[in-house]
């Protein structure tokens, strides 16, 4: 079961990284018409999609779809949610700001102030608890740089 669990991992990771750079090859292909959406299918035969809407006043909804329904599905999907969960993929979210805003200054302002909100969110602890964010958004790719 641990060896499924750790297989799952580094797949998952593996097609995480290669989604990235798929994404990053197909913005840039891409004109810029910035109405047009990411394409959510930039993993070749996924089996599924969390979707997080939101709206500047704060509200937000999150959408699942799957198009499979087997153990391998349900395993994969839990995993990915633990990591989100406890922040394991705080590094991806920090990668898809900075693969989104490259070469644009006003994206690459826009994302370096959502990373220092996030920033701030990491230090302020939960009143009803102690319990921190699992990665300080800063710590990756050396933005502790970012001014």
């Amino acid at each position: 079961m641990l060896n499924l669990l750790i297989k799952s991992y580094r797949k998952l990771i593996g097609d995480l990284s290669r989604a990235q750079l798929d994404q990053h090859q197909l913005d840039s292909e891409k004109s810029d018409d910035e109405s047009k959406e990411i394409e959510p299918e930039a993993l070749e035969n996924n089996c599924g999609h969390f979707f997080i809407y939101f709206r500047e006043d704060g509200e937000f909804a999150v959408a699942s779809d799957f198009t499979r329904h087997d153990d391998e599905v349900i395993d994969i999907s839990a995993l990915l949610l633990h990591m989100i969960n406890s922040g394991n993929l705080a590094e991806y979210f920090v990668k898809s700001l900075k693969v989104w805003a490259e070469g644009d200054v006003d994206k690459e302002t826009f994302a370096k102030e959502v990373i220092k909100e996030w920033k701030k969110l990491f230090y302020t602890k939960n009143e009803d608890s102690d319990i921190l964010l699992a990665v300080d958004p800063s710590d990756v790719f050396g933005l502790k740089r970012m001014k």
